[in-house]
C-alpha cells in the first residue's frame, strides 16, 4: 500500500480483515468488496485479495458499459457471490483444446468471477469423469507443477 494519500482520479485497493463484521455474510468474508465512487477516485477494499480481485473485475466491467471507458458512476456498492462454488466445465473427451485456449477459458472463468473448472473427460460411462479442481490448480498445470509439487501430468 501507498504511503501517500489518493490523489484525484486514483484507483484505490485495500485489503481490511475487519471489514466482513459489516456485512453478515460468510459468503462476503472470503471474496466480498465494497465498491466506492466519488467525485475523486474509486475505493475497492476487501478482507480478502479475493475480494479485491472480484472488485476489480467489476470496474472492469462498469467501464466496458462507458462509451469513452472512462467513466464510473458515483455511490457504493457491497457485493459478494450467493454461491460458494461457481463453475465452468470443459468436454475435452469429445474435442481437443489447446493450452492457450484452455488459458483463454481460464481468463475467461475470471471475467465472470467463477471459481472452479472442470473437465469432462469422458462421458459414455455411467459415472462421467467430471472432475472439478480449483482455478489455481489449473493455473498450476500451466507451470507444470501441481499446488502439492507432483508433475500435474500425474494427476490426470
Amino acid at each position: 500500500m501507498s504511503p501517500r494519500h489518493p490523489q484525484r482520479g486514483d484507483i484505490v485497493l485495500s485489503i481490511d480483515p475487519t471489514l466482513p463484521d459489516a456485512v453478515d455474510s460468510a459468503r462476503f468474508k472470503e471474496e466480498g468488496y465494497t465498491f466506492t465512487v466519488t467525485g475523486e477516485n474509486v475505493r475497492i477494499t476487501a478482507p480478502t485479495a479475493k475480494g479485491v480481485y472480484y472488485g476489480t473485475c467489476t470496474l472492469l466491467q462498469i467501464l466496458l458499459l462507458d462509451d469513452g471507458r472512462d467513466s464510473v458512476p458515483v455511490g457504493t456498492a457491497v457485493d459478494w457471490p450467493n454461491c460458494k462454488v461457481r463453475g465452468f466445465t470443459l468436454d475435452v473427451g469429445r474435442r481437443f483444446f489447446t493450452a492457450d485456449s484452455i488459458h483463454d477459458y481460464i481468463r475467461l472463468m475470471g471475467w465472470f468471477k467463477l471459481n472452479r473448472s472442470g473437465f469432462d473427460r469422458d462421458s459414455s460411462r455411467a459415472w462421467s469423469g467430471r472432475l472439478w479442481w480449483c482455478v489455481s490448480f489449473w493455473a498450476g498445470v500451466a507451470l507444470g507443477v501441481c499446488d502439492s509439487g507432483r508433475d500435474c501430468c500425474g494427476a490426470w
